[in-house]
């Protein structure tokens, strides 16, 4: 496949959209932090400014981890596409964690992989894990980086 194509499909990725929806529910926390952190605190420049600068810097500070670790994995995925080989496989084995699941990807040739944590233990979202578990699915695989990008179920 052409480079082009392949980032195409990483794009498209169920792990790439996870992350970027992540990111961008990070802005608007900390849009709503702001508008509720740091715009009253303008009431204390008068009296505090450096109290009223650290309270309309805080909401920023504290999301910053979170966008930074989103924007990362999101450019590790789209780094070095030629390395990806596309393959079918079946997602079995659920492994739970704090409030996402991953999968064990069972190749056709009797490779298994893990999944990134990106399936919820929710039924109200796409990436559910009733709705993965067993299920033969499209995947990008990296194996010198280790990652695997699900593109899509099949």
């Amino acid at each position: 496949m052409q480079r082009e194509e392949i980032v195409g499909l990483l794009t498209d990725s169920f792990e790439y959209k996870y992350r970027k929806s992540d990111f961008k529910l990070g802005l608007i926390l900390t849009g709503v932090a702001f508008a509720l952190i740091g715009l009253p605190s303008c009431v204390l420049i008068p009296y505090q400014p450096f109290a009223a600068v650290i309270m309309m810097l805080l909401p920023i500070v504290m999301m910053i981890p979170a966008w930074a670790i989103n924007l990362r994995k999101m450019r590790e995925l789209l780094k070095d596409p030629e390395k990806y080989s596309i393959c079918e496989g079946v997602l079995k084995n659920p492994h739970p964690q704090w409030r996402l699941i991953y999968f064990e990807l069972h190749l056709a040739d009797g490779r298994k992989l893990a999944t990134s944590p990106i399936f919820n233990n929710s039924q109200l979202s796409e990436r559910c894990f009733d709705e993965w578990n067993n299920k033969r699915v499209l995947v990008a695989v990296d194996e010198e980086n280790g990652r695997v990008a699900l593109i899509r179920r099949k």
